[in-house]
């Protein structure tokens, strides 16, 4: 699958059914900017989940929902619902290993 940038419009049409992985960064985040390119390579490599990408500056809404208090935050969301949360930097393999987990 690809990446996907949606924003709290998109969000909120899904909220409740969303199954897959969301990313919650900013523009000015150097370890976001160090995580998107591996994010979209794990992508890639699954295509049977959704992989979600939204600014958390730009979205506050979405980011208070899920209580981020730092990015990167990455979701693991089954039906809507945090099945885990992940803080900060993971290298392909640690991502891989944790989504495989849920999925």
């Amino acid at each position: 699958m690809k990446l996907q940038e949606i924003n709290k419009v998109n969000f909120e049409g899904m909220e409740n059914s969303i199954t897959g992985v969301l990313e919650l960064y900013t523009t000015t985040c150097p370890v976001c900017v160090q995580l998107k390119p591996v994010l979209e390579e794990v992508a890639q490599e699954f295509d049977n989940i959704n992989f979600y990408t939204i600014n958390a500056q730009e979205n506050m809404s979405v980011a208070r929902k899920f209580k981020v208090m730092s990015v990167p935050t990455t979701l693991i969301l089954k039906n809507g619902e945090v099945a885990e949360k992940i803080i900060g930097f993971k290298n392909k393999e640690e991502l891989k290993q944790i989504i495989q987990k849920h999925f």
